[in-house]
């Protein structure tokens, strides 16, 4: 379960935008670049749309590695992004990547439950993500930030962005309640969403309140699933 953050560290300590209170940057953390994470739209997201947003250096930081990572690098260098995106790789020292950013962008295509964005929340941050799978049960859309329709088509996405698309063709659309076909984020609508942020501190901080208040109930969750478990073991 995630660590909740110290209230040295939440946004009602900071004010709004704690970590670049008064600058014009927004800090915004993006998940990893293997699977169905799909980390190569971040880039395309800043190149076409945010320009004026970045972490505290005046860069977005994708976290973690993965097979794609060449494919990042060469996006980066083709649209002249070196000095406005950062590869953190792996981090250890999750509370201090947490503590540095304002948002956390999850971009993944296909997730069944993510802690990744319960964990974001416990530190009061917003998170923005595609409406699909068992996100909707973590990050409560216009609540605990903004869960986003999925528009990219599977073509479209390999042309935007030369990666593989070796990922799932069928994904589980909540609001339907049924599998449809997949499709990803688009760059521009992950930039419109973070640059609503930048403009309505009000929004922001009401859902990065609302982030952290929510993250504290999940412990109650998580034992009432362990106990499913373990009622479910009795019968094997």
């Amino acid at each position: 379960m995630p660590q909740p953050a110290a209230d040295s560290f939440t946004p009602s300590c900071h004010g709004c935008w704690p970590h670049l209170a008064n600058e014009s940057t927004v800090a915004f953390g993006y998940g990893r670049t293997a699977g169905a994470a799909q980390g190569r739209r971040p880039i395309d997201s800043r190149r076409q749309k945010t320009a004026g947003t970045g972490c505290a250096s005046g860069s977005p930081g994708l976290l973690s590695e993965g097979p794609e990572r060449p494919v990042l690098e060469r996006l980066i260098r083709q649209h002249d992004l070196a000095d406005s995106v950062r590869l953190l790789g792996l981090v250890d020292d999750m509370p201090a990547f947490y503590q540095n950013i304002d948002l956390f962008v999850m971009t993944s295509m296909h997730e069944s439950l993510s802690l990744v964005c319960l964990e974001a929340m416990a530190w009061g941050l917003p998170v923005i993500a595609q409406c699909v799978d068992g996100i909707v049960e973590v990050v409560p859309n216009g609540q605990a930030g903004m869960l986003l329709p999925a528009t990219l088509t599977i073509a479209e996405y390999a042309a935007l962005t030369g990666a593989s698309t070796a990922f799932a063709r069928q994904v589980y659309d909540p609001l339907r309640d049924q599998l449809v076909v997949s499709q990803l984020l688009s760059p521009d609508d992950m930039a419109d969403a973070v640059v609503r942020y930048r403009e309505n501190t009000d929004l922001y901080m009401l859902h990065s309140k609302s982030a952290l208040s929510l993250s504290k109930k999940w412990p109650g969750h998580s034992d009432f699933i362990g106990c499913i478990y373990t009622s479910l073991l009795r019968y094997l």
